[in-house]
């Protein structure tokens, strides 16, 4: 009881103090949430232990904040330690065993728990004490306050699966998993514990709980981010949602309106076969121009393989400016496509990145990606990468790790690391020998599960050019493209290059949210935007997560851009803007969906939706609205074609010729002896036919 005093009144004390922290206001009309950044802290000694377990942890949680569409920063515990804490909503420890924080930050950060911050921390910090590693005992003590009394014990084993507790957390967890640990760290907490149990082990141990703290929430773990348990479940994106928004309905800005952003990567290794290679682009081409979307082309610039000359940029200039023309983004495949394990020298690595890149920035275009060959690139040479000049890198997939996206920091700076989402056409078919059926039944079930988890999801698909002229392999690549983009009305397509121009808009917005009886106001807060991004927020998204939209104000005029769970916004100028979000069915006309474009305004008239739009990327784009209106872009009534109950509409921004295949010599060759033997038969036969009459 004493203890509880004791706490009302730091609480007291601490809103007396300092207000601005907590981030709620409330009246009896309404509930303002100031949803500010999400602060991850990394920390370099958890990368000296494991630079893959700490790099994993690191992009789990960056791809978990993208789907909750919160946005965020990585700090350093340096720069944790000297920042204000109020300026953040919630603080995530992805590799907390091996922080390293004063025992004066640790009170800093129980007084702004308490203020209204919320933690989520994966594990507890370690401590050294004659030679071997234990507990801290400032940080049990902490985390005594909040959960009641707490220790922690260690179990080994064969086999362990884990069960959910009743939790907003928890509400769409499986009956139960299996953790593929032979070994884990679990919780004991007092019997009397207010604490909210949310995961168990199958021998009873506790494995994750949650509890409220003054105005504040805290999630603790005992597992480490980088445990695959966490690829597979919603738990981490469930948590980031209670943290950030407590029991309201949580508001979050996607960077896409669909419920998959999907990426199409292509290797180009036959970039040296100038016909092969040509002929892939021109069908990959003429597919993306008719079904709308943009894709990414890796270039090896040099030779590989049983090619023994290099790319020639002059036969395929004209075919690669139109490419570029239709929104295709060129990117580094290396030049000799090196097998990173035999490559141990940083000089020949940053050779093989600086050449790849000068190849293509001096005989094309500026390049900004680097395209991964031959499995996974070290962690411990991205520096590299950046040093050669890219502002991102495309990894391998590492099945089951297959959620993972974000911002790795290096010693200087940071550079955007995507890891691939599922398995690639050489897996299937050149490594695991896979028939087409049984290629097709594994990616199908893959995507599935990205569907599923919504929320704007990255989802990024490899294949390669000489996959793209074989028969079979492009049977199954048109079916793939059908079944995950084609088919579907509410998936966005987009190259990795205009991602990330959409994060860096994304991470400088600030929302406000007001919980109004029947819906919710949302204030977007654009002002902090460079402004060379500013375009990019067009065809982000506002998603609601719990709640079905049936009406949006946009600075109080109806506005026809939403879906059942999302509100898709135009572009937007330095600025604060309102959208007035109502539940319930749809009651006046709407689009469900956009592609990527410039949305500079859009506007309802009886059952006509008018909008003004331009090129941001692809040049064209696809829009999907419900039966019964009709859809006016630039002034001009575009032609919609049914697909069940949603009509589909295109908009060519830029008309794009497809350069025709042109012969190579062998085949102006092999086109001359067929012409001279034709001749020479039909010489032959006239003589016969002269002779004999």
């Amino acid at each position: 009881m004493l203890k509880k005093l004791l706490l009302s009144v730091a609480i007291l004390l601490l809103l007396l103090n300092d207000a601005s922290i907590h981030q709620v206001k409330s009246s009896e009309d309404y509930i303002e949430l100031d949803v500010k950044p999400v602060a991850i802290v990394y920390s370099p000694r958890a990368s000296q232990i494991s630079v893959v377990d700490a790099h994993y942890a690191l992009l789990a949680v960056q791809y978990c904040l993208l789907l909750a569409g919160t946005p965020y920063v990585v700090l350093s515990e340096e720069r944790l330690c000297a920042t204000n804490l109020s300026r953040y909503s919630c603080l995530i420890f992805p590799s907390a065993r091996w922080l390293n924080l004063s025992e004066g930050f640790i009170d800093k950060l129980g007084r702004w728990v308490i203020s209204g911050g919320a933690l989520i921390s994966f594990g507890i910090p370690v401590a050294e004490r004659e030679g071997s590693l234990v507990y801290s005992d400032e940080w049990i003590k902490f985390y005594s306050e909040i959960f009641g009394s707490l220790h922690v014990s260690f179990r080994t084993g064969r086999s362990f699966y884990v069960r959910a507790g009743s939790h907003m957390i928890t509400r769409d967890f499986a009956e139960k998993i299996e953790i593929e640990d032979k070994n884990y760290d679990y919780l004991i907490l007092d019997p009397a514990s207010n604490a909210s149990i949310l995961l168990r082990s199958n021998v009873g141990d506790v494995l994750a709980a949650a509890s409220k703290y003054g105005y504040g929430r805290v999630v603790l773990l005992t597992l480490q981010a980088s445990n695959s348990l966490f690829q597979k479940t919603n738990f981490l994106l469930r948590s980031i949602q209670w943290g950030v928004f407590g029991e309201h309905t949580p508001i979050g800005l996607n960077l896409a309106c669909g419920r998959v952003i999907w990426m199409l990567n292509v290797d180009a290794d036959w970039s040296a076969d100038r016909i092969a290679t040509g002929r892939a682009l021109r069908l990959l081409l003429k597919e993306s121009e008719e079904t709308c979307f943009p894709f990414s082309w890796a270039l090896i610039t040099g030779n590989y393989s049983e090619f023994k000359s290099h790319i020639d940029w002059m036969f395929l200039k004209e075919l690669f400016e139109a490419s570029i023309d239709a929104g295709v983004e060129f990117t580094s495949h290396t030049v000799h496509h090196p097998i990173w394990a035999k490559v141990t020298s940083e000089e020949k690595i940053l050779s093989e990145l600086r050449q790849s890149y000068r190849d293509i920035a001096e005989n094309l275009t500026e390049v900004k990606g680097f395209q991964i060959p031959d499995g996974m690139f070290p962690i411990e040479h991205y520096s590299l990468v950046k040093e050669a000049g890219y502002k991102y890198l495309i990894q391998t997939f590492a099945d089951p790790f297959l959620r993972m996206v974000g911002v790795q920091p290096l010693g200087e700076g940071s550079i955007f690391t995507f890891w691939r989402s599922t398995k690639s056409d050489f897996y299937y078919f050149d490594y695991s020998k896979s028939s087409p059926k049984e290629a097709l039944k594994i990616e199908k079930e893959n995507f599935n599960r990205f569907y599923a988890l919504g929320h704007s999801a990255p989802y990024i698909l490899l294949w390669h050019d000489y996959s793209l002229i074989n028969e079979t392999r492009l049977k199954v690549f048109l079916e793939v493209l059908r079944y995950e983009y084609a088919g579907r009305f509410d998936v966005s397509p987009m190259t990795a290059g205009e991602f990330i121009r959409r994060f860096e808009a994304w991470r400088s917005i600030r929302l406000k949210v007001s919980y109004t009886l029947g819906g919710v106001n949302v204030h977007v807060d654009v002002s902090d935007v460079p402004q060379k991004y500013l375009q990019y927020t067009s065809c982000m998204c506002l998603r609601v997560d719990g709640d079905h939209i049936g009406y949006v104000e946009f600075m109080n005029r109806a506005y026809p851009l939403f879906s059942d769970d999302c509100v898709i916004l135009p572009e937007l100028s330095h600025g604060v803007y309102e959208f007035k979000i109502r539940y319930g069915e749809p009651r006046i006309p709407h689009i469900i969906h956009v592609t990527s474009c410039r949305i500079l305004s859009a506007a309802i008239e009886d059952e006509n939706i008018f909008l003004n739009t331009s090129r941001i990327w692809d040049n064209r784009a696809r829009i999907c609205v419900p039966k019964g209106f009709n859809v006016y872009v630039n002034d001009t009534r575009i032609s919609l074609k049914t697909c069940g109950n949603t009509l589909i509409g295109y908009v060519t921004f830029k008309a794009v010729e497809i350069p025709r295949e042109e012969a190579g010599a062998y085949e102006y060759l092999k086109g001359f002896l067929i012409g001279l033997l034709v001749i020479f038969l039909l010489a032959v036969l006239i003589l016969l036919v002269k002779r004999r009459y």
